[in-house]
């Protein structure tokens, strides 16, 4: 289980994590972010590449949201 800060506009714990495509169609490339569900405040998105597993997708959105600024 990966712990998640709280978000840092609303306090809010209630977090997703979401999965978009890139750009480069037809690679199986995607990116990872975590956003709020109260205020819809976004993460950074991080790249992910081809085949990589829903855990560490979820560690790298997740190190990217407790690590912002």
């Amino acid at each position: 289980m990966i712990d998640l800060k709280p978000c840092p506009f609303c306090g809010s714990a209630i977090l997703k994590m979401y999965k978009t495509r890139t750009a480069s169609r037809g690679t199986g490339a995607h990116s990872v972010y975590i956003k709020c569900q109260k205020c819809h405040a976004r993460g950074p998105k991080v790249a992910i590449g081809i085949g990589d597993d829903p855990e560490k997708e979820l560690t790298a959105a997740a190190g990217a949201w407790n690590n912002r600024i």
